[in-house]
């Protein structure tokens, strides 16, 4: 940076220079490994002449040929062609060329301390701030590579002018970890996956927005950039040697693959270690050992396709972690058991939800005995909490305003427990016939009956059109339906009016020249309880103006009717008939459509009777079977029934396995497990740090007194345990005096009180250097 009346510098870190100008290379030029006049300089004269772009004798360089010929237009930058297409200026003769680049002029003045602060800081005189890249790139060619590196060099230039404000990885997730017997149990939350404001995790990648619709050559393939949005991809568990997170070694890789969208994360929020992952650590594959220390972390992971960092990660969490056994305690419960769940519902009145709670203990070791409940909000997310009784006099909140209902693994697990709450897919759950009088269900579900009994059974059968047999998913395509039900009544007069599917014009019956009605009523029921009678519209594909059985192709059992198509975002009102007549506009009374515009929320129905009940049918109206292809009775009642989804009249209950506390029994037996480790102490183990010195007491309870005698009887060394969050004790092989123990064989004796003793002896040999 020189000075320059009038000119401002502006850095991308935001300072400003006034009268100030940034000045970059001034010169570029290429020269042979020799003595020639186009070899290496041999003095200062000629090194300056290099310097200002210059030939060594300073004659000036010329653009092409062999940059000497006058008569081409001067450069200070040579070789500025395109050795890809071939254009331009090129070294035709390439040999052991070195080349020289430089900036300047400029006059380095001696430094001012113009704050007085004592530091050199860029903007003070005689201070430079020198800004470099080694840039490496690698094309489908050795040509191409050249392409490439002048692109990622307008990357990298790009990069600098943000000041180096990249894309942001997501937040490192919380993890907890839980030590059990040979074994290590993580868990984590979810916050990675999550902006800070809430919304689903991305970051956009400013070098690749920069880029967004040019090419990239990615595996070796040319790819046109079109996206430059980092999205949540996924998280990572490392194993460590040591508790700065050196020789990371993956254990696994949690990922939902390279998205282009923000995505749910649907895989699990935990993992199960029962094996060591690092060669630096121990043999590979060997089981976990009790009472020595392992090191493991997590990073949240996020995917850009076209960015060099196609995965950037937060900072991983690492946690420490020693397996161990816990004198005394037997889980009441183990890895992988399922929990009993019960439902309530807070109005009986109002139908339940078909959604389910399935609990899963992940860690024994965590579960607190606890009653725990689960309630939903009105915007669908939903709350666990506990207490310690099963009234839930006083709660405390566990999960508060929790979305997924997915049934997949990504829920969080807490006190142990894996709790997924689960929402019923939206759709149809049966189509039932119920009994016109009481309304109670005595045939639950119809469509079953098509493939349980059949015609021969003489059950009626509800055909779909399209040959789609008992697709349920067709009548509810739009997935309107959830969570209403809805009643289908036939009368015994026709008694709804009907509009065209396709035109939404009252169909008039080619006949009469009247207005054509249908024999059946239809009914939304809202959660609540409440009624609403809908407009019905056909597909009339006979043109015939009417709702008949005329269809040219047969339905799967024969000739089926033209199917009804039925809104629910307006009411039927049959004192209005005649403004609907006069209208004649579907899409303004009643109010559904238009066609293609509006969808029905039921969508193609069609019935077909394949049944004589109670001689309805005329003879003329069955066939050689003896079969009738006419409308259900007048009364007959169908009620389609939808998945009801969790509400906040729904309600679940279960109770956690009781917390584990040791028992008496148990300590009296886990006595003869305390022991020792390393034993012998030979010299140092692989623990050791710093160079200190331990070997380490373990299996211990929580209260208990350790005596080190040497065989002479003498006490050597007495500790007092009392700590209920370890079962390990360490003993730094001094006396009491601080002074390091002579080699020899000593003995140990722990005292539990009111349960026993155990005593044993171990081997010391200390080195004398370490």
């Amino acid at each position: 940076m020189t000075t320059s009346e009038g000119d401002n510098v502006y850095l991308p870190d935001g300072r400003v220079f006034v009268n100030k100008k940034v000045i970059n290379m001034s010169a570029f030029r290429s020269y042979n490994s020799d003595d020639s006049p186009k070899g290496d300089p041999s003095n200062a004269m000629q090194i300056y002449n290099f310097m200002q772009g210059l030939w060594k004798d300073g004659s000036v360089i010329t653009e092409g040929d062999d940059g000497t010929d006058q008569n081409n237009p001067p450069t200070k930058f040579m070789y500025s062609g395109d050795p890809e297409s071939g254009t331009g200026w090129l070294d035709s003769n390439p040999a052991d060329r070195r080349f020289f680049m430089s900036t300047g002029p400029f006059t380095m003045e001696p430094w001012v301390d113009s704050d007085v602060d004592g530091v050199a800081e860029f903007g003070e005189p005689g201070v430079q701030e020198i800004v470099a890249a080694v840039i490496v790139a690698r094309g489908t060619s050795n040509l191409n590579s050249v392409t490439e590196l002048k692109r990622i060099s307008g990357m990298i230039r790009s990069i600098y002018d943000m000041n180096f404000e990249l894309s942001k990885p997501p937040r490192q997730p919380f993890v907890t970890a839980s030590a059990l017997p040979n074994e290590i149990i993580l868990t984590w939350d979810e916050r990675s996956e999550y902006n800070e404001d809430g919304s689903p995790y991305e970051s956009v990648d400013p070098v690749a927005a920069v880029f967004f619709g040019d090419t990239m050559i990615i595996d070796n393939t040319i790819k046109i950039v079109d996206d430059s949005t980092y999205n949540f991809y996924g998280y990572t568990v490392y194993q460590y040697s040591d508790a700065a997170g050196s020789d990371a070694v993956e254990v696994n890789s949690l990922n939902i693959g390279n998205i282009t969208d923000a995505t749910k994360y649907s895989k699990q929020r935990f993992i199960r270690i029962l094996t060591n992952y690092n060669s630096e650590v121990g043999p590979v594959g060997d089981t976990l050992i009790n009472g020595k220390e392992y090191y493991f972390g997590i990073t949240a992971d996020a995917y850009l396709e076209y960015s060099y960092d196609q995965i950037i990660s937060s900072d991983a969490t690492i946690e420490s972690v020693t397996p161990c056994f816990v004198p005394g305690i037997r889980y009441n419960s183990g890895e992988d058991s399922s929990l009993a769940v019960s439902y309530k519902a807070v109005n009986s009145s109002i139908p339940a939800g078909d959604g389910l709670v399935e609990v899963t203990v992940i860690d024994p070791s965590q579960t607190t005995g606890l009653y725990y409940r689960i309630n939903f909000n009105n915007d669908d997310t939903w709350n666990l909490v506990s207490a310690s009784d099963s009234n839930f006099t006083s709660v405390d909140t566990v999960l508060k305003n929790q979305i997924n209902q997915e049934g997949d693994d990504a829920y969080n697990v807490v006190d142990g427990l894996l709790v997924k709450v689960i929402s019923p897919a939206a759709g149809i759950k049966r189509i039932a016939e119920l009994n016109p009088s009481s309304l109670a269900i005595y045939d639950a579900n119809l469509w079953a009956s098509l493939n349980n009994y059949g015609r021969s059974q003489q059950w009626p059968l509800f055909v779909l059109t399209e040959d789609i047999g008992t697709d349920l998913g067709r009548v509810d395509q739009f997935g309107l339906m959830t969570p209403k039900d809805y009643d289908i009544i036939f009368t015994a007069t026709d008694s709804t009016l009907i509009w065209d599917y396709s035109t939404n014009l009252v169909l008039i019956d080619t006949l009469s020249g009247c207005p054509s009605y249908v024999p059946l009523t239809v009914w939304k029921i809202d959660l609540n309880g409440t009624r609403t009678r809908l407009p019905v519209c056909i597909l009339d594909a006979d043109l015939d103006g009417t709702w008949n059985r005329s269809l040219t192709d047969e339905g799967i059992f024969g000739p089926a009717f033209e199917a009804l198509y039925i809104y629910d975002n307006a009411e039927y009102v049959p004192s209005n008939v005649a403004i609907y007549i006069s209208s004649n506009d579907g899409t303004v009374a009643p109010g559904y459509g238009p066609y293609g515009v509006v969808n029905p929320s039921i969508n193609s129905l069609m019935f077909n009777m394949y049944i004589d009940i109670d001689n309805y049918a005329q003879v003329s109206d069955l066939d050689s079977n003896d079969y009738f292809y006419g409308p259900p009775h007048a009364g007959e009642y169908i009620r389609i029934i939808t998945n009801k989804p969790n509400t906040i009249n729904d309600v679940f209950v279960f109770k956690a396995p009781d917390a584990c506390k040791p028992v008496e029994v148990y300590l009296k037996e886990d006595l003869k497990k305390i022991n020792v480790v390393p034993n012998p102490y030979y010299g140092y183990h692989s623990g050791d740090l710093n160079g200190s010195r331990w070997v380490r007491f373990t299996f211990l309870p929580e209260e208990c007194t350790v005596k080190i005698f040497d065989l002479a009887g003498h006490l050597v060394r007495q500790f007092e345990k009392a700590d209920a969050t370890t079962p390990f004790l360490d003993w730094d092989l001094t006396n009491h005096y601080g002074a390091t123990v002579a080699s020899g064989i000593y003995i140990y004796h722990v005292e539990v009180p009111g349960i026993g003793e155990k005593v044993g002896k171990m081997a010391v040999f200390i080195s004398i250097m370490k």
